[in-house]
């Protein structure tokens, strides 16, 4: 499971809430991505408006609109039932910091060989390497297994969901000694 979390969202529930609901209707879905890629979740802490002592986590596994598609009473919290009105906000979990008998999958791979070619100034090549459940919100970190030589740049993105594009720029003219670069996506 890879945890998704994001900044400052917050919002009420919109309906009522019974502990066998997998469903959570929402004020505003404002701040949360479109979607969530398989194998994913987002920690969502529910919190009663009327004492702010009760709290449950809930992990979301879908959103559409303003109804989010949740597993409840995750980490040690228990199901309840919520109110209109109660608050529902994005916060830091233990779970998602530290997983509970969990570890949190490897995302990383190695390219194939790049370089051996004579570049122009601002010239590039270009290799993918597929890691999957990288997505494109994630950063990468490119490291070359042998030193390509002076003059030449590289860095890395995530060009689309499991897959990293890895690009070398010759600064100068120069032919770029062939190697492997081995990414990292940062969660």
């Amino acid at each position: 499971m890879i945890f998704l979390n994001v900044n400052n969202f917050s919002t009420t529930i919109t309906q009522p809430l019974m502990p066998s609901s997998g469903t959570i209707n929402v004020q505003s879905s404002a701040g949360l991505p479109s979607s969530i890629p398989a194998g994913t979740v987002i920690p969502l802490t529910l919190n009663d408006a009327l004492t702010q002592l009760n709290y449950e986590i809930v992990y979301i596994t879908a959103i559409s609109g303003t109804t989010l598609t949740v597993s409840r009473g995750e980490e040690n919290t228990a199901a309840q039932d919520w109110k209109v009105g109660d608050f529902a906000f994005s916060a830091m979990t233990a779970g998602s910091v530290i997983p509970t008998g969990e570890v949190l999958p490897s995302l990383a791979g190695t390219s194939g060989s790049l370089g051996g070619s004579a570049l122009t100034a601002g010239g590039a090549t270009t290799g993918t390497v597929n890691v999957p459940g990288a997505t494109t919100s994630m950063a990468v970190v490119v490291t070359p297994s042998v030193y390509p030589g002076n003059g030449v740049d590289w860095a890395g993105y995530v060009s689309s969901a499991g897959v990293v594009t890895v690009v070398i720029t010759a600064i100068i003219a120069v032919t770029p000694t062939a190697t492997t670069y081995n990414v990292r996506v940062i969660q």
